[in-house]
């Protein structure tokens, strides 16, 4: 019987982690489409994003725990620096995905995992090693040979530099929040222990103040007069799908398969994005991205063996 119970809650964390890597597949050509197709300013779009997503988050805190957590931890200094990071992160993002294209994006984004292994060293004092080190150095040579070719193709193509720069930041920022959230659920004295549920809820709060100041500033509100019912479609499946229903379902399979398992299971929505964006947005692979892309998911192959080692031996 409990051999059965375990298959069956294998089965649904696959199908959930599945949908998960479907949703997230979509999301840079889901952004690049609203960018260009749809002509949405990025910072209004990104903003009316999270807008939705948190919205949709709002049920959760019925749940007594769930509540209990965020209301203890909002005030907290990592947490408002987590925000803030996710902000900031999203900013890079959108903005970079307005000259570069979603399939190179969502390829140089899955550099953050590195990134994140970077960051690690510095905040928990763990080794690199030579395996990691190996890791990086590859991703990084991936990334470098990537973005070349994207500089130089949008260089040709309008004259001005192209946002694989932004994209970068994106992931060193993403880097920098998975490491710190880290920390912060790291936390093992008992009933103080964080869930990523309640950590990214409480940190919201923080990165919706962000979007909304820089949306502000921006003054992409007044755009807001201009949206259609195509535009907030999109607006939509970005913010319920590819957002909030992809992370729970993603915390889902975490669960069951492990964090580790997980990000090389999640490498999966990369390969999406770059159909996705070849059949429906008409971009093309050239000769760079096809030389530097086994760089960075052999890169992301061996730091997830390096974590799995570690695991074992402890």
């Amino acid at each position: 019987m409990d051999n059965l119970f375990f298959h069956q809650m294998r089965k649904k964390a696959f199908i959930a982690l599945a949908l998960a890597v479907l949703f997230w597949g979509t999301t840079y050509p889901t952004i690049k489409y609203g960018l260009t197709g749809l002509h949405l300013p990025p910072i209004l779009f990104m903003c009316l994003r999270f807008i939705v997503a948190t919205a949709a988050a709002v049920p959760l805190l019925s749940i007594k725990k769930v509540r209990n957590e965020v209301s203890r931890c909002i005030l907290q200094p990592d947490i408002i620096i987590l925000g803030v990071l996710n902000g900031l992160a999203y900013t890079f993002q959108f903005i970079g995905l307005k000259t570069t294209q979603a399939g190179v994006a969502s390829i140089i984004f899955n550099t953050y995992v590195l990134f994140a292994s970077i960051f690690i060293r510095f905040i928990f004092r763990e080794p690199i090693g030579k395996r990691k080190l190996l890791a990086i150095l590859s991703g990084f040579l991936g990334a470098a040979v990537i973005s070349l070719g994207d500089v130089f193709s949008s260089t040709r193509q309008d004259g001005t530099l192209s946002g694989t720069v932004l994209i970068i930041l994106c992931s060193v920022v993403t880097g920098l929040y998975v490491a710190l959230s880290g920390k912060v659920m790291r936390v093992k004295d008992g009933p103080r222990a964080m869930s990523p549920l309640s950590v990214y809820l409480a940190s919201t709060v923080y990165t919706l103040i962000l979007l909304l100041i820089e949306a502000a500033v921006s003054r992409d509100l007044q755009h807001m007069a201009t949206l259609n019912l195509g535009s907030m479609l999109w607006i939509g499946y970005l913010g319920i799908f590819c957002t909030f229903f992809a992370f729970i379902l993603y915390l889902y399979g975490v669960r069951v398969f492990g964090a580790i398992n997980t990000s090389i299971f999640l490498l999966a929505q990369v390969f999406i994005s770059i159909v996705i964006s070849v059949l429906l947005l008409n971009e093309t692979i050239d000769l760079f991205t096809i030389t530097g892309a086994p760089f960075i998911f052999v890169a992301i192959w061996l730091i997830g063996r390096v974590h799995r080692s570690s695991k074992a031996n402890n």
